[in-house]
């Protein structure tokens, strides 16, 4: 979850103008889930609202909820996703000429800018995940987060960010507890480690079918 802690257009603060922005019902609807966090927890954040959902109990537990935020479900089946797939080959088929020769194109990813950085030395400000060493005092050390970092040729160089408003921590933290007894799970091969995950996922529960996931799949699981 990134949190825009400030904005601002003009030097003056345009949080005002997203709150009063969200007031709009088609406005609103483009980004619900960001906006309800918007409206509840003050500060708006960059995920999307398909993936915000999947992050926090709030949006999910029903589907008249679902609805209500422009959450339907879709079928993720294997024949749904061999369909969406086909479709998307078919898209870049009909974009490519017969026999044309591709030609690399620089995309928005940060990966080709970072190698451009340490190679030639071009000095740029992205955004990378990285350790917390103290950037960001109110989250754990050593938990993964995405923070500003400059790169050159000689490395990747994280910023300090200071403190984050608790309830925006405290939301995050609660992903965190799910991938460090994940990351347990897996280095310890600790079954009940995974169980413990799910119990503390934001969107699951403890009803989940743990044990029967394990029966069916013993070559992964020895304890």
């Amino acid at each position: 979850m990134a949190w825009f802690l400030k904005l601002e257009r003009n030097g003056a603060d345009a949080y005002v103008n997203l709150f009063v922005a969200m007031g709009d019902p088609q406005i609103f609807a483009k980004d619900t889930v960001q906006f309800e966090v918007l409206q509840q927890v003050v500060y708006f954040v960059s995920e999307s609202t398909r993936h915000m959902s999947e992050y926090v109990p709030y949006f999910r537990g029903d589907l008249i909820r679902m609805e209500r935020f422009s959450l339907a479900p879709f079928d993720l089946g294997g024949r749904a996703e061999q369909l969406r797939l086909d479709a998307h080959y078919e898209a870049i088929r009909e974009e490519l000429e017969p026999d044309a020769p591709m030609v690399a194109q620089h995309t928005n990813e940060y990966a080709a800018y970072i190698m451009d950085s340490t190679a030639i030395g071009t000095l740029r400000l992205v955004n990378i995940n990285v350790k917390n060493t103290g950037l960001i005092p109110n989250f754990p050390d050593g938990s993964c987060m995405e923070a500003p970092c400059l790169v050159d040729e000689a490395d990747v160089h994280p910023c300090y960010v200071g403190e984050i408003p608790e309830q925006c921590a405290a939301l995050i933290q609660t992903n965190i507890n799910v991938q460090r007894l994940t990351a347990k799970s897996i280095l310890e091969q600790n079954c009940e480690a995974a169980i413990h995950a799910a119990m503390l996922d934001p969107l699951t529960s403890s009803k989940l079918a743990m044990n029967e996931m394990f029966s069916a799949q013993p070559e992964f699981f020895n304890s």
